[in-house]
């Protein structure tokens, strides 16, 4: 790096910290003219205890001071409140609906999602669902997990969390690129609408931009689809999850979903005795893949004899991947396509385990349906949760 560049953007991470300490003072009534904004908690001269909890209001007072947004210093010193609560919602950094604008919630600690709402906003982003926010705040490097892509969503922000998320926040604003916590990526995707497809595998999951419409390709998944209802009274299921595990990371937090790889095999032939299968390679054999778990369960079943008894939900497919060669899929075992997966008995993992390469499409694309497990086609209900072109689509000869 050059040494001038070098000394400039340690220069502006001073400045960033120098505000952030400001904000820290004025807000917690360091100005010396009494509590702005909030009473605070702590010793407001001791900036070294940076484990204390931050209100909404001083959290709220340092992205605003931050972003040069708010009222000048001498609303600050004379605690004009309201001055930074106008700035907020004129900012759209606040909206009343996040909760009730009053100094007893202006108050309470800021947790982990509000901060993500505020730092996401911060930088332009916007969405009317309120659970997207901690995606959309992941995704840009603003928030990371605190391990293994726990969000802790719930939790209280310190001060020197909060601190580290204003910085960021400041960087992306001057054009910066952060560094992005992946397994917080894929666990707010998760969270957001029920799957994490498009963080762990998106060279799958490839849509047209006829199909895209201008949309990013996760919101082309149909959250509003995933529970089964034939609207007969009689069954309904819920798919609570599609969860993708990538096998060769053995750090991928959703590992813990399955039990131990070295204990699982693929049933690469349908053959099976007591329900055993006869024919399986272990999974520690086979070439870098995704694991897709349907995780579901059965809400109500009041006809045991036209719907299927499963607890874990409704019954599921995925079209439009291909083996290549099926021949040597089913005589030699060789994962070119999609599998099954068992750990004692065949059908115990519920789900489709998938090679990164070596499989192919045909004319179909690529789709993920759930749908009843009827025992006739009276009572059948399919529900299409994403339908995307995929890489590899192929078109009729001459289309």
């Amino acid at each position: 790096m050059n040494e001038k560049v070098g000394d400039m953007l340690k220069m502006r991470k001073v400045m960033v910290l120098l505000v952030c300490a400001a904000a820290l003072l004025t807000t917690m009534g360091g100005s010396g003219s009494g509590p702005a904004f909030g009473a605070g908690a702590g010793d407001p001269g001791d900036l070294s205890k940076l484990d204390i909890k931050m209100s909404r209001a001083e959290f709220m007072k340092m992205v605003l001071l931050t972003l040069s947004s708010g009222p000048d210093q001498a609303s600050v010193d004379a605690g004009h409140d309201q001055d930074y609560v106008q700035s907020a919602l004129e900012g759209e950094l606040y909206d009343e609906r996040d909760f009730s604008n009053t100094a007893l919630s202006w108050d309470q600690p800021v947790i982990r999602k509000e901060a993500a709402r505020i730092a996401a906003r911060a930088i332009g982003e916007r969405t009317e669902d309120d659970a997207k926010w901690f995606y959309l705040a992941t995704r840009k490097g603003l928030m990371t997990g605190l391990g293994q892509g726990r969000l802790g969503e719930q939790e209280a922000v310190t001060r020197s969390q909060a601190a580290a998320i204003v910085e960021r926040i400041h960087k992306v604003r001057l054009g910066g690129k952060l560094p992005v916590d992946k397994y917080a990526v894929s666990s707010a995707e998760l969270a957001w609408h029920g799957t994490n497809i498009f963080t762990v595998m998106p060279e799958v999951f490839v849509a047209s931009e006829e199909q895209l419409k201008g949309k990013p390709v996760e919101e082309l998944w149909r959250k509003d689809q995933m529970v089964v209802d034939p609207g007969n009274g009689k069954y309904k299921s819920e798919l609570e999850a599609l969860i993708a595990i990538d096998l060769e990371d053995p750090h991928d937090p959703n590992l813990k979903l399955l039990p131990p790889l070295k204990e699982l095999k693929w049933d690469y032939f349908p053959s099976s005795v007591n329900g055993v299968p006869t024919k399986y390679i272990p999974v520690a054999k086979l070439p870098p893949s995704y694991f897709l778990l349907f995780k579901g369960k059965e809400v109500y079943n009041k006809d045991s004899r036209l719907y299927n008894a499963n607890p874990n939900g409704p019954n599921y497919g995925i079209l439009g991947i291909e083996s290549p060669d099926l021949k040597a899929f089913y005589e030699k075992g060789v994962l070119n396509g999609l599998g099954t997966l068992f750990h004692k008995k065949a059908g115990d993992i519920h789900g489709y385990i998938m090679p990164k390469k070596g499989w192919t499409q045909g004319i179909h694309p690529i789709e993920v349906r759930i749908y009843t497990p009827v025992r006739t086609n009276y009572g059948y209900k399919t529900n299409i949760l994403i339908e995307v072109d995929g890489p590899l689509i192929k078109t009729y000869p001459g289309g």
